[in-house]
């Protein structure tokens, strides 16, 4: 991703180095969506957590939106 930020922002470019910019970097990220990765990253969060006795990795708990958007999507669900 580094490559594509300092191939466009570079004073000389052509098409065929920003294409492989491109390229490299939609590798990068579907590299980046499978589950090894995934898995991987996690390990080596859980392993820094014990390493320096963090608190655990905890997902925000869920809010409701407020009434205010909810009326107003009901609203909007009804018109259809």
């Amino acid at each position: 991703m580094d490559s594509l930020s300092r191939v466009l922002q570079a004073c000389v470019r052509t098409i065929s180095g920003v294409m492989d910019a491109v390229q490299v970097t939609l590798s990068q990220l579907q590299k980046m969506r499978c589950d090894e990765y995934y898995a991987k990253i996690c390990d080596e969060v859980l392993a820094e957590i014990s390493e320096y006795n963090l608190n655990e990795i905890k997902l925000p708990r869920h809010m409701r939106p407020p009434s205010r958007f909810e009326k107003k999507l009901k609203a909007f669900e009804s018109h259809r």
